[in-house]
């Protein structure tokens, strides 16, 4: 059988100045105007005229200035009677726009000398126009006083249309949030003297549930999976503000690279809503080279990096990460990360990590497991507990001890972008605390590790976005902090234009500033700043600076960053160049 569909409707709402058209008064009978304009033509065909000084006068409610920036003609302009026709409309309606709709503008004196024209546009503004009673008939689904409430029109406000607009959108947006997304209303101004009647008709339509959720553009993904992360129900009431939420719940997902605006079709056996999804590529290799100024900036150093990231293994959402990075002589990291979501059938996420680490003079290696949990759109709060042991090699005995920490941590991440990959708006923020036991032949001691994050994206121009970010991270242990545990800082993922660990400290905060060209997708074009403070034997303020692009391409995506820290030449800067295969 064919199905038929039947897109959700679109809720027409009269606009309440053209229910106030039908009566509101003419200022001057049509038949004066077109006399008036033919006359006036007849005066000016003869010769040029332009517009010498335009001058507006009764108005005290509103200011001549403000008048005047509406008006078409303007000093050195044609003069056109037509135009003076079309100002006088403007006239009115800033008058309307500040509530005094009986406002009256006259024919405006024109004077022509030397073929320039002084027009003296006259206004009568008259009183204030406030509301005298609003009256909400039709089928309310609600009692009247709730539907009354939802509106927050009452007597005596002054009509402005702006103003009342704004309240029948409120309207519309309870109905919305209350299970009536046909909703229509009719609105309608009656007029007399200084005072305005308002009439709404309520049309609530049918009480909508959503029966089913399909979604289209999912090759991957499984729907169950899809929609155990908009947490919606099959027969739930539809509720806008809900579903909104689970449409930015889905739009950050790793693997889920836009969402369109979902669709309620009406069914033989009721209501589907439709979700449109543009699916990312499920995994990505992430691999390149670099190269940063030795000491002093004596020579060369190559650096590395090899990434593994499966997103949405088999569709069920699974997460899983390999990372080698070489960061120097003497330093390299191997990072095994797994994800299991929505264990036990809820939203509460298993994760684990194995980590090695070796530096000059000692290696390090860690296991840990996790769980984080959704508590709210866009909130998730999260524990870890870690297990390390740091073992010196034959250059570390004596700078570095044997020792084992057992760490327990505990954050929490707001995130309201968006989206994940390319935000154009929205913020995010985490927040994490780490207690530490460190056992070691000479004893025991505790260590404490704070650290928070944000990151604000404010878009300007048309696909310009402004990036502003900053962290801080502390350090404490009784003793002093030893070398392996101190925060290290510089590179790709702190203050670019340095080395990566350039700085071992106990204290650091820094602050970045970085101007985003969106080309589409995931591609980007940006500059940076970055500048901090850090608190290493002595305080010092690192500020790194440069520009980056990460473009998509039929291979996977290309990204290039140069970055300098200040006081470098040109050809002290880091350079590092990658390419992302995904698939």
């Amino acid at each position: 059988m064919k199905k038929k569909k039947e897109k959700r409707k679109k809720r027409n709402v009269q606009h309440a100045q053209g229910a106030t058209r039908r009566v509101s008064r003419t200022v001057q009978p049509l038949v004066l105007m077109i006399v008036w304009g033919l006359c006036l033509g007849k005066q000016v065909q003869a010769e040029h005229v332009v517009i010498g000084h335009v001058e507006i006068h009764g108005a005290r409610a509103v200011s001549e200035e403000v008048l005047r920036k509406k008006l078409v003609m303007s000093t050195g302009g044609v003069f056109d009677s037509v135009l003076v026709r079309a100002d006088i409309q403007r006239i009115l309606m800033v008058y309307k726009d500040h509530g005094f709709w009986q406002a009256t503008v006259g024919l405006p004196k024109v004077h022509v000398q030397d073929s320039r024209a002084q027009v003296i546009f006259d206004v009568r503004e008259g009183v204030l126009t406030r509301v005298d009673s609003v009256g909400i008939q039709g089928d309310l689904a609600f009692d009247r006083a709730d539907v009354q409430k939802a509106l927050g029109l009452f007597s005596g406000v002054v009509l402005i249309e702006e103003y009342l607009d704004h309240r029948l959108q409120g309207l519309l947006q309870f109905y919305d949030n209350s299970g009536y997304p046909f909703c229509q209303l009719r609105p309608d101004v009656q007029f007399a003297q200084s005072h305005a009647t308002v009439h709404v008709q309520v049309n609530a339509g049918p009480l909508v549930h959503v029966d089913t959720v399909y979604f289209e553009g999912n090759r991957i993904s499984k729907p169950h999976v899809l929609l155990r992360q908009m947490a919606m129900k099959p027969g739930m009431v539809y509720r806008q503000h809900e579903v909104d939420q689970a449409v930015n719940r889905l739009r950050r997902l790793s693997f889920v690279q836009g969402v369109d605006r979902p669709e309620l079709i009406k069914k033989k056996d009721g209501y589907v809503l439709l979700v449109r999804i543009q699916e990312a590529r499920s995994a990505r290799i992430d691999g390149g080279v670099g190269l940063s100024p030795g000491a002093n900036g004596s020579g060369q150093k190559l650096t590395g990096v090899f990434l593994l990231d499966v997103q949405n293994v088999a569709g069920t959402g699974r997460e899983g990460h390999v990372g080698w990075l070489r960061s120097g002589p003497g330093a390299s990291d191997l990072v095994l990360r797994y994800r299991e979501p929505w264990v036990l059938g809820g939203p509460v996420s298993g994760r684990a990590q194995l980590r090695f680490r070796e530096r000059q003079g000692y290696s390090e290696r860690e296991i840990g497991i996790g769980a984080e949990v959704v508590v709210g759109n866009g909130t998730t709060v999260f524990v870890d507990g870690v297990r390390s042991a740091v073992l010196p090699d034959s250059t570390g005995f004596g700078r570095f001890l044997t020792h084992d920490v057992w760490t327990f941590k505990v954050g929490g991440q707001l995130d309201r972008r968006d989206q994940v990959w390319n935000p154009h708006t929205g913020w995010m923020g985490q927040a994490q605390v780490a207690i530490s036991r460190v056992t070691h032949t000479t004893g025991e001691e505790k260590r404490q590790q704070y650290a928070v994050l944000g990151w604000r994206f404010v878009p300007f121009a048309s696909r310009s976005v402004l990036a502003l970010g900053g962290q801080g991270h502390w350090v404490f242990q009784a003793g002093g902090v030893p070398e392996e545990a101190r925060l290290r800082i510089g590179g790709s993922q702190s203050i670019r234009g340095y080395r990566e660990e350039a700085f071992l400290a106990t204290r650091a905060m820094w602050a970045t500033a970085e101007w985003r060209l969106l080309l589409g997708g995931r591609s980007r074009v940006f500059v940076f700043v970055d500048a901090g403070l850090i608190d290493e034997k002595t305080r010092v303020f690192p500020v790194g600076y440069g520009l980056g692009l990460l473009m998509e391409s039929a291979i996977g995506a290309i990204g290039m960053d140069l970055g300098l820290a200040r006081g470098d030449s040109f050809d002290q800067a880091r350079v590092h160049v990658r390419l992302v295969q995904a698939f």
